[in-house]
């Protein structure tokens, strides 16, 4: 008899989600011929290699964006860590843990009213996963969906694999590629879930995507693993604050009677701060050494995604100019949106910094980090196949309004566009 599809979607959806996978990495990957499944879907599919994550660049902000279709204001998972001020303690976010429910619909929300089965292996419960598989290794996760994939278990799987990414740490963004092809094997292990790679592409569709990509951090001496960090201590400056590290970023949270805009100023006079950013009513603020920016979502120039903004200021504090009346962005991609989300969430810190190339705010032990706005820390590749054309200037948010498109689930809006 027959095997009889289970499905209740047409065509079933596997992303797989490879923590601090870069477009350089993947590029010579698929240069070299490393990644033979990647190079397939590609080919297969479409690749586009500017898809924008949120702000931070951390993996539990990203992934979360990358499961559920929302921005951190609408997830809540702010960072590695952020200040609860209604409890006065850090909080740090734990996989094991599950946290409050987004107040916005997520897709695993859309797909159940839509009587869709959603299943993910890595993914954490708190990022809008279902928790299963955390804490094991890429194989056991990767085995798992393909488990689920033999089953017809799921119409839609979200895999996260994490070794590139603790590569990326330990040794440096140069050195990840044994790491990266491990996860190109996983990749071939699902694909083989259909019988062979080509019938694959037919029966399913496949998203690859990264949730960050990686700096280099600068080492004391060769041979020492210290890098040039700023300890939380560092950013007090006599302020009475709570300083949380967040990879390339950090958070400042203060007293309502510090001076914001004198703080910032302090901050960005030292030499491992590149930005500082914190917002005053309906506008946001930015700093980049001496220069000053403040803007706001309205009646304005319009960027290359057709946002609208008012500012006031030097543009360059975001890597941005102005011409013919459009803004146009150059070495930190979507800040002006990715910043204000970040600055509107519950929790928000009062300011946020982020370091200059080289430069983190955590332990110092990392010879690669990321989480800053930089393209370098921000943008990651996207590999699509049985989804057509991909849209110009992806976000990661945009990964689950393809996978619910696809599956005719309503569509998840991104809010906050003008």
């Amino acid at each position: 008899m027959a095997e009889v599809n289970t499905y209740v979607a047409s065509r079933p959806v596997h992303i797989l989600i490879v923590s601090g996978l870069s477009p350089e990495a993947l590029r010579a990957g698929l240069r070299d011929s490393v990644l033979e499944s990647a190079a397939f879907l590609a080919k297969a599919g479409a690749l586009r290699e500017d898809c924008v994550a949120p702000f931070p660049s951390v993996a539990p902000t990203s992934v979360a964006t990358l499961a559920t279709g929302l921005t951190p204001r609408e997830h809540g998972i702010l960072g590695r860590a952020w200040y609860d001020r209604l409890r006065r303690r850090v909080h740090k976010f734990d996989p094991a843990r599950e946290l409050a429910a987004p107040a916005a619909p997520t897709l695993a929300t859309r797909l159940a009213e839509a009587g869709l089965r959603f299943l993910s292996f890595g993914v954490p419960v708190g990022c809008g996963g279902t928790g299963l598989g955390v804490g094991q290794s890429d194989a056991d996760n990767a085995r798992l969906t393909r488990e689920a994939i033999a089953s017809r278990g799921a119409d839609l799987t979200v895999t996260l694999l994490r070794d590139t990414d603790d590569a990326g740490h330990a040794a440096g963004p140069g050195f990840t590629m044994p790491a990266l092809a491990r996860a190109d094997r996983a990749l071939g292990h699902l694909l083989a879930g259909y019988g062979d790679p080509a019938e694959a592409v037919v029966q399913a569709r496949w998203i690859v995507v990264g949730d960050h990509g990686f700096s280099p951090i600068f080492v004391d001496r060769p041979g020492e693993a210290h890098s040039h960090a700023a300890r939380p201590g560092d950013l007090v400056l006599g302020t009475a604050a709570e300083i949380v590290p967040n990879g390339r970023a950090a958070f400042a949270y203060v007293a309502d009677a510090v001076d914001r805009e004198a703080y910032a100023a302090e901050l960005s006079a030292l030499p491992c701060v590149d930005q500082v950013f914190w917002r005053a009513g309906e506008w946001v603020h930015g700093r980049k050494a001496a220069l000053g920016l403040r803007w706001a979502a309205g009646q304005g120039a319009s960027d290359a995604r057709d946002q609208c903004w008012r500012t006031e200021g030097d543009l360059a504090v975001v890597g941005m100019a102005e011409s013919g009346g459009r803004l146009v962005e150059s070495a930190y991609p979507d800040a002006l949106r990715r910043v204000a989300d970040l600055l509107r969430a519950e929790h928000a810190p009062d300011l946020v910094a982020t370091a200059r190339e080289g430069y983190e705010f955590t332990t110092g032990r990392h010879r690669g980090n990321h989480g800053s706005l930089t393209a370098a820390d921000s943008v990651v590749p996207l590999i699509a196949a049985g989804f057509g054309p991909l849209p110009a200037l992806t976000r990661t948010a945009d990964v689950a309004r393809l996978a619910a498109a696809a599956m005719d689930v309503p569509e998840l809006v991104l809010s906050g566009s003008c």
